[in-house]
């Protein structure tokens, strides 16, 4: 078994690591030469369960000369380790997410959650925060482009991811279920399609869909536009659906979280794999 394999078998009750004393580096800042963004202990040896998996592969651990640090902030108080902060709504769902299963563990014990950008961002937007408020995320979200130590990190293992890692394990599924299923139905019975025409063909639409969405109404269907509802009306618009049809795109990554089981769900694909 693959530590990729008992990552995706990880269980409701799995352990959260404890580091003090914690270095997190973006990537390109550590010696020699990191092919990834490292978190490590208090004598450079890298944190296993800070690892940040893709396509069910993950990089190999980084070894950080501390002394290459020490004039990095300290960052004071007890945090939780959320991965990588991604601006793109997909990534956002499948990656950002990923260790927040752990936050109701340690309600009153962290004083925020810190992300790693892939590059420098201001803050959180408001469709961001509008996901996180969904999800009862209370404490700062503090993102790092520049190396911190940290008082006290707590690390929880990724829960969700693309490839493989897309079902989640149970104490993820169990933290999305929980949030996001106690949103009310809409539109009970619904059939959906999700359609692209707001993005255009430069934003990952595709030719003539106007007459697919015509042919989809003619069926039934109610056109949708994800992109121009807010983040709850999508997940209760999904949650009331019988039938969602739509292209592969981050629209489905919430679908995938928001459906029940009877659902029927089909998916227009835009491109084929590798592409």
């Amino acid at each position: 078994m693959t530590q990729f394999d008992k990552m995706t078998r990880a269980t409701p009750s799995e352990p959260i690591t404890v580091i003090h004393d914690a270095l997190a580096v973006p990537a390109g800042r550590a010696a020699p030469f990191p092919p990834t963004h490292s978190v490590v202990d208090a004598v450079g040896a890298p944190v296993v369960d800070a690892i940040m998996f893709g396509i069910g592969k993950a990089p190999p651990p980084v070894v950080v000369d501390r002394a290459a640090f020490a004039e990095a902030e300290l960052l004071r108080g007890r945090y939780m380790f959320g991965g990588m902060f991604w601006h793109h709504f997909g990534h956002f769902l499948f990656e950002t997410l990923a260790r927040l299963w752990a936050v109701d563990r340690l309600e009153g014990q962290i004083d925020g959650i810190v992300f790693f950008v892939p590059r420098r961002m201001e803050g959180t937007s408001p469709m961001h925060q509008a996901v996180f408020d969904l999800f009862g995320i209370k404490v700062p979200v503090i993102l790092m482009s520049e190396p911190r130590r940290i008082e006290t990190l707590f690390v929880p293992r990724q829960g969700c991811g693309f490839g493989g890692f897309a079902s989640g394990t149970p104490a993820f599924r169990d933290f999305i279920h929980d949030r996001l299923w106690k949103v009310a139905p809409k539109g009970k019975g619904t059939k959906l399609y999700l359609t692209r025409e707001g993005y255009g063909l430069k934003r990952g639409g595709y030719i003539a869909e106007e007459r697919l969405r015509a042919q989809r109404e003619a069926e039934g269907y109610v056109a949708y536009s994800p992109e121009r509802e807010s983040f709850e009306d999508q997940v209760a618009t999904y949650l009331g659906a019988s039938h969602i049809l739509g292209p592969d795109s981050s629209a489905m990554h919430l679908v995938g979280f928001a459906v029940p089981r009877e659902t029927h769900v089909g998916m227009i694909l835009r491109r084929v794999a590798g592409d």
